[in-house]
């Protein structure tokens, strides 16, 4: 807070004391994110509950001491579901929740090599959360689904060509996306 003995102005004392609270805000919420992350791998391999991703998501984050799905509205077969504060594709970060809707992703991987590889993934209505940002709009996912138990899947969810690692990934995306992190209860 300064040397000994100095007295620091209010305007610097309040600067100082909303900054220790914003640090944290961003330690707490870090450590909420890596819970879920953990308690989402933990699951890996198995089926929770019915099967469905929105039952996979609610019930890791409430695990997680986060809010679950009943915090924030309705539920159904064609709901848009939010899952805490609304962020940017930018903003990701592993244990925030990804919505999905009418989501279509081609992506073709040019490898250095001179061989190729192409991936296409379709989710209606699917949820996941965020394991790990890739970077440039690719996000790697915990997810299950009906008939499928929990899994990762590495997803595009920006449009664009990039280099990584001497490939060229060419990405596609269509549909909505929203990105939420979770709140702590």
């Amino acid at each position: 807070m300064g040397l000994p003995g100095q007295k620091l102005s209010r305007v610097k004392q309040t600067s100082w004391a909303l900054g220790l609270l914003m640090t944290a805000a961003v330690v707490a919420q870090t450590a909420l994110g890596a819970k879920v992350v953990h308690l989402a791998q933990a699951d890996l391999g198995q089926q929770i509950g019915d099967g469905e991703c929105t039952t996979l998501v609610d019930q890791v984050l409430r695990g997680a001491g986060a809010r679950g799905l009943g915090s924030y509205g309705g539920y159904g077969p064609d709901t848009d579901y939010v899952w805490g504060t609304p962020i940017q594709l930018k903003d990701v970060q592993p244990g925030d929740v990804i919505q999905f809707r009418n989501y279509h992703m081609t992506r073709r991987i040019q490898h250095a090599d001179g061989s190729a590889s192409n991936k296409t993934a379709d989710a209606p209505h699917h949820t996941g959360i965020v394991q790990t940002n890739d970077g440039n709009g690719q996000i790697t996912i915990i997810e299950q689904s009906v008939g499928t138990p929990v899994q990762t899947n590495s997803l595009g969810f920006a449009s664009g060509t990039f280099n990584t690692h001497g490939d060229t990934i060419t990405c596609t995306v269509t549909g909505q996306l929203w990105y939420y992190r979770p709140i702590a209860r």
